[in-house]
């Protein structure tokens, strides 16, 4: 039994999907149970579980042998590297065996972006764990671009990221990389970087989703602190628009996420999608 936990993100939709397609035994544990249902469908097997509450933990994780976590979303916590690593040590009193952790692009304990040295301190726990772990280590994702789309049917990609590139990554190529390594169990423990095919700047993905949408849109780069102000007029939680806006600064803007890797494809035996295939499947989203 594989249980999900923050399956209601980007990535979960997706992961949820090749997990039927492969007939796998899977749960999904929510907070949220209505929500999740609403955006998942209502057929799959749902536990209600809290990782900011621990005494939910249990009833969630019994009979489980592989955990999935991506909670470091803007629905997650705030107290991401607390709550993760009870989850963590949850599992392990459990009887789990195998856990994969979505975690970002170059983590690690002196990074200058916070959120990339709390997903490291993660890491960290879970590899001193009696787990067999799995890291996704994800970059910055396509699917970002769908909260920018009131902006881009204006005609304005607005970000704090100068003309650096970043390997930009579809969430769904992270779902099915997911799903790849919980159905191949301990063997697929270690640490994987999942990027999409090619590093683009901003002005570069501007440039494409003009093409894809047959309009104008351009790149604008603008404070960083612009930019989390506006996510949080936005309706984002303070503390994620701080993280995001705080990662582009101190992460794609610095050049740390352009490395191309060819993990995608070993884990799932498939290209990673391209930006023009997302922005192609995603019209109506821009208005098109």
């Amino acid at each position: 039994m594989i249980v999900l936990f923050g399956a209601t993100g980007s990535i979960g939709p997706q992961l949820v999907r090749s997990l039927t397609a492969r007939g796998a035994n899977f749960r999904v544990a929510a907070r949220n149970l209505d929500a999740a249902r609403a955006r998942l469908g209502a057929g799959l097997a749902f536990v209600q579980a809290d990782v900011e509450r621990p005494e939910t933990l249990g009833p969630a994780l019994d009979g489980a042998s592989a955990v999935f976590d991506a909670v470091g979303g803007a629905s997650g916590t705030r107290r991401l590297a607390e709550a993760t690593s009870g989850l963590i040590d949850a599992a392990a009193d459990s009887g789990v065996k195998h856990f994969v952790h979505v975690s970002g692009v170059r983590s690690r304990i002196d990074a200058n972006a916070e959120i990339q040295r709390i997903h490291a301190q993660i890491e960290r726990h879970l590899a001193a764990s009696k787990l067999a772990g799995t890291v996704l280590r994800g970059n910055f994702f396509f699917q970002n671009f769908l909260g920018l789309a009131p902006a881009i049917q204006s005609g304005v990609l607005p970000l704090p990221t100068g003309a650096a590139r970043a390997a930009l990554v579809d969430a769904r190529d992270i779902g099915d990389a997911a799903a790849a390594v919980l159905l191949r169990g301990v063997e697929a423990a270690g640490t994987y970087t999942m990027t999409g095919p090619e590093a683009l700047s901003h002005a570069d993905a501007a440039a494409i989703i003009a093409r894809v949408l047959q309009r104008p849109v351009a790149f604008a780069d603008i404070p960083a602190r612009a930019f989390e102000q506006s996510c949080a007029q936005a309706g984002l939680p303070a503390w994620f628009a701080f993280w995001l806006a705080d990662v582009y600064e101190h992460a794609f803007a610095t050049g740390e996420a352009a490395d191309v890797t060819g993990d995608v494809e070993a884990l799932t035996g498939a290209r990673p999608r391209s930006l023009e295939q997302f922005v192609q499947d995603h019209r109506g989203a821009f208005g098109v």
